[in-house]
């Protein structure tokens, strides 16, 4: 972490112009569609795009900005999903909020800066504003963009989650199950006890990648593709 500059905290006050990321490595998937020789090959990617996704449903930002914060802008996955929240709950901008912490702002300062300290009933303000673990907030954050995009009550979630599923994996399952109708059971029974990779469990339902994150994104904005 970069020592924290002043003026950064001031702008999360009187927010103007944001400042720049820094652009970093750009580290992009070499299998991006069902191989029957490494059915596990295009895995990662099935899971992330799927994951973008949600992000860019949920949050109405493009997956074009998505991934060049993470993969160009070296933003981290659980930054760029804490960053995405604030901005939402407190309309500062997202490059603000993440170059504050890209220079050594905590999330529990930058909130107290930019949303005056008020988490209302948010479990997930109340969270942050605690200087919760980045991980654990962004398990929460998953969960909240799991309910809203699918309607998927939160003992589901829980359930899932139980058996050891993230919340890249327990995307993947709902979304595959309102693609395709298949039950949840079933899903997780061809995963797990038939032992099929996540891409071919796609393919089995005739589901590229590319498919499954397009759908994930069904209904909102053509721009956020």
């Amino acid at each position: 972490m970069k020592p924290i500059f002043p003026a950064l905290f001031f702008l999360l006050l009187f927010p103007g112009r944001s400042p720049a990321l820094t652009p970093g490595n750009c580290h992009c998937f070499r299998h991006r569609s069902y191989d029957a020789r490494d059915k596990f090959a295009a895995d990662a990617y099935l899971l992330t795009t799927a994951y973008n996704s949600l992000i860019a449903r949920v949050f109405a930002v493009s997956k074009g900005t998505i991934i060049m914060k993470k993969m160009k802008g070296g933003i981290g996955g659980n930054d760029l999903v804490i960053g995405l929240y604030l901005q939402e709950k407190t309309t500062r901008p997202l490059d603000l909020l993440l170059s504050v912490r890209d220079n050594g702002g905590s999330w529990q300062q930058i909130l107290a800066a930019a949303g005056d300290g008020q988490t209302g009933n948010d479990p997930i303000l109340a969270a942050i504003a605690k200087g919760g673990d980045s991980m654990a907030v962004r398990r929460l954050i998953t969960d909240f963009m799991l309910k809203k995009r699918y309607q998927c009550p939160q003992a589901t979630i829980a359930r899932l989650r139980s058996t050891g599923l993230g919340g890249k994996k327990i995307n993947l399952l709902l979304a595959l199950r309102e693609q395709t109708g298949a039950p949840l059971a079933q899903l997780v029974t061809m995963i797990s006890n038939q032992k099929m990779s996540w891409s071919e469990t796609a393919h089995h339902f005739g589901l590229t990648p590319k498919d499954v994150g397009v759908l994930i994104l069904k209904g909102a904005n053509p721009q956020l593709r």
